[in-house]
């Protein structure tokens, strides 16, 4: 590393460790913690060398990387060398500073537990950047900066706008621009690329990744943040995590899936596919007998009203297992039935409330599991298209079309149109003809081998199940609440079977009695049969 190099990172250290410019010129006024942010001139020769050291938060912080077409990389490299170059404003954060800062915090002793929290998942996200190597993460920026890079390690060309000159003087002669890698212009053309001057600004001493998150969003140019795209931002929350961990971090699912769904706005690359799943949730928690705390009535699909998700302290984790596992089948239903057609979101809606039907609410007491996906997926969208048909015209108590002027009349009360809007009447009237096409055609199902009745073991019972056949009462008599069952604030209950598994008994409600003991309390209930067992 050159002195250069050495000078200009620990310059950027040295600002932000020292008092700012306003603190200094006005002494007086304490404005209090304050975010450091400090602007600096990078040479693109910084860039290039420091390039591997920028960290780019692809899944929390950035929208999904989207190729730029070549008249976009023309035009943004033709402002950076003809004289533009500080047009656009670079973002990125002091990862050095900003851990310092955030255990600095952290040695309070009268920090409460909240903050306290709050500032430790700041940390651990800052020093997971640290650890993989890199000493800034960027903020704003992140797709000049590829190209930057691209350009200057001799892996892409461009071609100069028209209105400039195609070609540069150097020792009087001509030397051609465009469609030339960095490495072939002559050493002259080169030095003066590598000197070329960014405006950067640096940022450090945010108490939380809240603040960052702000600055993306506030700062994010030509396309706006959508609502949902900036509430997942850098949120630790239970849900924004499940979202992250089993939906943005599963990247060749992601990748099939988005070929078989018809995303609108946010799109894909704005994390539309976890828009999606948190618009089922507060259905289907509205489904169970004690549904998450906050859950709407009526819930209208709207954004307003699944927003307390991303507020919650805590869901458990049963929970959003009992969620996934709906929507595990799903995505196999689509990467393995290959619809041929984009499937609309009241269509993925429909079928995620099929598949719930079969494997969760069950059918004449019994629940199913999906067998053969693809067969599954192309009979329910044959029972889709039959539904859209059946009724798209207002009929007669009859069944024959009703004519107005010699025309069929469309029935603005039809499957379809309910299909064009989902929200609480609509998808109730949804539900209703799916219902009956479902206990028509289940036994179908069966005899196929498309779906099977699940075993009488009941490896899928939960704690819920058996809580509700308890008249949820623990196995004490002690009342089971609510947040015993979904929050990790709650009690841990487990299952307990009056004669176990293994000696035989079978783990489900009718012919074995269950209950829930807590953890140390069903521990303790078999520490001691063994000792009867062993005595006896």
């Amino acid at each position: 590393m050159t002195n250069r190099e050495l000078t200009q990172e620990g310059k950027i250290q040295k600002l932000i460790r020292d008092s700012d410019y306003l603190t200094k010129k006005h002494p007086l006024v304490n404005r209090g913690p304050i975010v450091r942010s400090e602007s600096i001139s990078l040479t693109l020769e910084f860039i290039r060398k420091n390039y591997n050291k920028i960290g780019i938060d692809w899944i929390e912080l950035q929208r999904f990387f989207e190729e730029w077409d070549q008249d976009k990389i023309d035009s943004y490299m033709t402002t950076v060398t003809y004289g533009m170059e500080k047009k656009d404003l670079f973002q990125l954060v002091e990862i050095d500073t900003q851990i310092e800062f955030l255990e600095n915090l952290l040695k309070d002793k009268h920090l409460n537990n909240y903050n306290k929290e709050k500032y430790k998942y700041c940390l651990n996200y800052f020093k997971e950047w640290k650890d993989a190597g890199k000493k800034y993460l960027c903020i704003d920026g992140q797709h000049r900066l590829f190209y930057l890079h691209q350009f200057l390690t001799s892996k892409i060309t461009f071609e100069v706008v028209d209105g400039h000159n195609k070609e540069w003087i150097v020792n009087n002669k001509p030397i051609t621009m465009s469609d030339t890698l960095f490495t072939d212009y002559v050493p002259e053309i080169k030095n003066l690329i590598n000197d070329i001057e960014v405006q950067t600004t640096f940022y450090s001493k945010a108490p939380a990744l809240e603040i960052y998150s702000m600055i993306f969003s506030t700062s994010n140019k030509g396309r706006t943040v959508h609502s949902h795209e900036d509430r997942m931002i850098l949120n630790p929350g239970d849900f924004p995590t499940y979202l992250k961990d089993k939906i943005l971090k599963e990247n060749k699912i992601r990748e099939e899936v988005n070929g078989y769904i018809a995303y609108g706005t946010p799109s894909f690359t704005q994390k539309g596919d976890t828009h999606m799943v948190t618009k089922m949730f507060p259905w289907w928690s509205a489904q169970q007998s004690k549904p998450l705390t906050n859950t709407p009535v009526n819930y209208n699909f709207s954004d307003k009203e699944n927003n307390y998700l991303f507020k919650l302290e805590s869901i458990s984790k049963s929970t959003v297992t009992e969620y996934h596992k709906i929507w595990t089948d799903l995505y196999r239903c689509l990467t393995q039935g290959e619809p041929k057609s984009k499937l609309k979101l009241s269509t993925v809606f429909n079928l995620f409330y099929y598949i719930y039907k079969f494997s969760e609410e069950g059918i004449a007491g019994k629940k199913f599991s999906i067998e053969v996906y693809d067969d599954f997926l192309h009979k329910f969208l044959k029972s889709e298209d039959d539904r859209k048909e059946k009724d798209f015209y207002v009929r007669d108590t009859k069944g024959k079309y009703k004519l107005q002027n010699g025309e069929q009349i469309e029935d603005h009360n039809s499957y379809s149109k309910k299909c064009k809007t989902t929200n609480h009447k609509n998808f109730l009237v949804r539900i209703k003809k799916m219902k009956e096409d479902i206990h028509n055609d289940y036994q179908t199902l069966l005899n196929e081998g498309t779906i099977k009745e699940k075993g009488s073991r009941k490896s899928n019972l939960t704690t819920y199940d058996v809580a509700a056949a308890n008249d949820f009462k623990d196995g004490r008599g002690r009342s089971i609440t609510a947040e015993d069952i979904y929050s990790k604030k709650g009690k841990n209950f487990q299952i307990d079977e009056d004669k176990p598994v293994s000696q035989g008994g079978k783990r489900e409600l009718k012919s074995n009695k269950l209950s829930l003991l807590e953890q140390t309390d069903n521990t303790g209930k078999f520490n001691y049969k063994q000792k009867v067992n062993k005595s006896a």
